[in-house]
């Protein structure tokens, strides 16, 4: 298995081909600073269906199935859980002090 996790020092120096392999692989990539993860690369095709789910993007049954593998090892990667929307807005708001 490649590498998923980089420095956002080393994306920076190694995005040609991250974005390559982004695209064509469907790889996902996450970024960290100072040891925090911040953001991930992934190719339209990966978000397309973390946003509107598999079912509803016309790809080969084959490649949904390696792109939400690549997702998940990602997440796992950088030792986020799979959260759904609802999950994240709640937290964002008990982080706010607006949901008790």
């Amino acid at each position: 298995m490649s590498k998923i996790k980089y420095s956002t020092t080393e994306g920076r120096r190694q995005f040609p081909e991250l974005a390559t392999r982004a695209c064509y692989s469907h790889d996902v990539f996450a970024f960290e600073r100072h040891g925090r993860p911040i953001c991930a690369l992934v190719s339209l095709d990966v978000l397309e269906i973390a946003l509107v789910g598999s079912d509803k993007v016309d790809l080969d049954d084959e490649v949904k199935s390696k792109i939400m593998t690549n997702i998940a090892s990602a997440l796992a990667e950088v030792g986020r859980n799979t959260r759904t929307l609802e999950d994240v807005e709640k937290e964002r708001k008990k982080k706010r002090g607006k949901l008790t």
